[in-house]
């Protein structure tokens, strides 16, 4: 599983998946060990997930890491919002164009 995809979980989701990665592992060494299997870069591989995962989880616990969902979300939010605030002023920027329009009518009405 590659680190954007762990990052999107969330702490339980991430814990479970350690147990899971961490039992795969043991079953990969059991495996090697007995000759059943023969490569040993899975291991390696196996080796990182877990490092990664228990990384986020400490990084997660520690409040130094929030999942990418939340930040995804609040960074939506606020793109709603921006584009509020941008129609309101589109808006008032309308409303003062056709003030001035107005007003140059009726000075060149009064001319």
């Amino acid at each position: 599983m590659n680190k954007t995809k762990l990052k999107t979980m969330e702490l339980k989701e991430l814990q479970t998946r350690q147990e899971k990665v961490s039992k795969e592992l043991a079953d990969l060494r059991y495996d090697v060990r007995i000759g059943q299997e023969k490569d040993y870069s899975q291991i390696n591989k196996k080796r990182k997930e877990v490092a990664t995962i228990k990384t986020l989880v400490k990084e997660i616990e520690l409040g130094l890491h929030a999942p990418v969902k939340k930040v995804e979300t609040e960074k939506k939010e606020v793109k709603k919002e921006t584009k509020k605030e941008s129609k309101k002023e589109e808006k008032k920027v309308k409303e003062e164009k056709k003030e001035v329009e107005v007003k140059t009518k009726k000075k060149k009405a009064d001319k």
